[in-house]
């Protein structure tokens, strides 16, 4: 965020980060742990969001809920096992 000059939850860093890696939001998921910065900043920029919820939290209501909810990285990995041989629709 220091080298382009934008912050999470301003869609500009994920506006950024898509285009240097030539992606359309439509094309990603923003996959992380927090509420406030990745989930808020994924919606902002348009993009689906797995929430890695370690902690087994509740989601505040005022927020939307993630196209998928993980505990940890091995269900994470588990999920895209299960998809790896198909395109990913969320």
């Amino acid at each position: 965020s220091e080298e382009i000059g934008f912050q999470k939850p301003g869609k500009k860093i994920f506006q950024a980060a898509l285009k240097k890696l030539n992606y359309k939001n439509h094309q990603s998921l923003m996959i992380g742990d927090s509420i406030d910065g990745d989930l808020v900043g994924a919606s902002n920029a348009d993009i689906d969001f797995c929430w890695l919820n370690r902690k087994e939290e509740s989601l505040p209501k005022e927020f939307s809920k993630p196209v998928i909810i993980v505990k940890n990285f091995i269900e994470l990995q588990h999920f895209f096992d299960c998809h790896k041989k198909k395109e990913i629709h969320l």
